[in-house]
């Protein structure tokens, strides 16, 4: 799933919202356990709204894909 296709206003389980960050659910349940997403308890289901895992999304930073990273191999000898 893409940024693009959560809706800010739509409604989703742990399971939904698992498939939309591309995690496992019992991610999501520590995420909102450590104050990372923001959700609220509906009896015994949690919901967490679209806008809540866009902004969770937001403030992620993730590294740009398939960019080199600055790796110090000062330890490393040459071969």
């Amino acid at each position: 799933m893409t940024k693009d296709s959560i809706q800010p206003f739509a409604v989703y389980t742990i399971d939904e919202t698992a498939n939309l960050l591309g995690c496992h659910a019992r991610t999501v349940y520590k995420k909102i356990k450590d104050g990372e997403l923001c959700a609220k308890k509906v009896g015994v289901a949690h919901k967490i709204l679209g806008e809540n895992v866009l902004s969770y999304l937001g403030s992620v930073s993730h590294p740009p894909v398939n960019q080199p990273q600055n790796i110090d191999t000062s330890g490393v000898p040459a071969i």
